[in-house]
């Protein structure tokens, strides 16, 4: 302005304080309709109107893509998103919103609920307000949002794929089948289980997923595969013998994991910058090749023989997704394309899915189905699976209006925790 002040006699100024931070939103259209991936400006602080009744409450959030959801009455209003709540920064915005929503709606809670995972720091934070407090399974509550989008009330089964959920078994779920209700859940099948050598380290390298699932196979051996002979021989033998011993390698039924080790087999990325980059690369490479007639190609797969590929382990069903790898092995040697083995994994994952809902649907009886995680981004998963459950006579919902990644955990634990939360006020009463 000094500087100009010599040639301009006046100035018009518009730069004003930001008193309350919002995102742009994210919209993407898969299979014909716009899925809100981040619900931010334009959409915020706008309500979701619920079929119950809900006291003054707060779902508090989980640690990616982090949002508080406020409820009162059959009015619910999901915050904008605040991001990953891993530092101070990002907790103290996430502080700063809760306040300012609390304020413009009048709303003070009497209860919480949060994540099972007791170090996010939404969790801490819940547990910190000294009200009744609700924990919530992360996978449940990725369903009863999408439950509460579309008014549904009586049971569903919830397909729910992503990266990571804590489990009351203390592993980490990611690839699950739930029988869901709004106020409990029953685990009825899931991915085939493996081992996450590293823990977090896992989600940003790949090549160890690949590693850990080629292990799973070809037990030591795997070391030696030339499939990954551009990572260190000396870092794949550690790896390897952390795998044998079971040494920081936690169990895991991630579907997330399950990409980044396709997508390293098939050689493109061993090495993550950003979340989901590897799945991202998975989904590209299939497109590559995809067809004008891929969902005459996908109901193929539904009744091939590869699509009943699941087996009983404990109390639920698994699919048993290390045969995915074997077939990748194979394709590989055999000198297939890239892009025709990442699409034929899409397709595999999305039948065998798909055919595991229809037997527990037989023994439930319940035919509406729910979609969401972070994994359901991917346009062709769930373009795929929206189209071969409706296929088999499901009725599927998935999420529009709100986000199918963790940006809508809020939401469903504001819906459990305060239906859970009625459910014993009336008890004690």
């Amino acid at each position: 302005i000094d500087r100009l002040a010599t040639i301009a006699d006046f100035f018009l100024l518009h730069n004003r304080e930001i008193v309350t931070r919002v995102d742009d939103s994210v919209v993407k259209e898969i299979a014909g309709a716009p899925r809100l991936f981040r619900r931010a400006r334009g959409y915020v602080p706008s309500p979701l109107l619920l079929h119950n009744e809900l006291p003054e409450f707060i779902g508090c959030g989980g640690g990616l893509k982090s949002t508080f959801s406020l409820a009162r009455g059959k009015t619910l209003f999901p915050s904008q998103h605040i991001g990953d709540l891993f530092n101070l920064t990002s907790y103290d915005f996430y502080l700063e919103s809760i306040e300012n929503l609390k304020r413009l709606l009048a709303i003070e809670p009497i209860a919480a609920a949060c994540d099972l995972h007791p170090d996010y720091m939404s969790s801490r934070y819940a547990k910190e307000l000294g009200l009744p407090l609700y924990e919530v399974q992360h996978h449940h509550a990725h369903a009863v949002a999408v439950m509460a989008e579309h008014g549904l009330v009586e049971p569903v089964l919830a397909v729910i794929l992503d990266g990571t959920g804590y489990g009351p078994d203390t592993t980490i779920w990611g690839g699950e089948i739930l029988q869901a209700d709004l106020t409990s859940f029953i685990r009825c099948g899931s991915l085939e289980t493996m081992q996450l050598p590293g823990g977090d380290a896992a989600s940003s390298e790949p090549w160890r997923m690949a590693l850990a699932i080629l292990y799973q196979v070809l037990g030591p051996k795997a070391a030696d595969s030339v499939l990954l002979e551009r990572i260190d021989k000396a870092q794949r033998t550690i790896i390897v013998q952390m795998l044998e011993s079971n040494f920081n390698s936690q169990k895991t039924t991630s579907c997330g994991r399950l990409f980044d080790a396709v997508a390293a087999l098939l050689g493109l990325n061993y090495f993550s910058s950003f979340e989901g980059q590897a799945a991202m690369q998975l989904e590209s490479c299939a497109r590559k090749c995809l067809p004008d007639n891929w969902k005459n190609e996908l109901a193929e797969a539904l009744v091939d023989e590869f699509a009943l590929l699941h087996r009983k382990k404990d109390q639920r069903m698994e699919i048993i997704s290390s045969e995915f790898v074997k077939k990748v092995v194979l394709d590989l040697a055999s000198g297939k394309d890239q892009s025709e083995i990442a699409l034929q994994f899409h397709y595999w994952l999305i039948s065998c899915i798909s055919r595991l809902v229809e037997n527990i649907s037989e023994s439930t009886g319940i035919y509406s189905v729910v979609l969401s995680g972070g994994c359901m981004q991917n346009g062709l998963l769930l373009e795929g699976l929206l189209f071969t459950l409706t296929e088999l006579g499901f009725e599927v919902h998935t999420g529009s209006q709100i986000p199918i990644n963790d940006g809508g955990i809020s939401i469903g634990q504001a819906v459990i925790g305060g239906l859970r939360h009625v459910s014993r006020s009336t008890d004690e009463s």
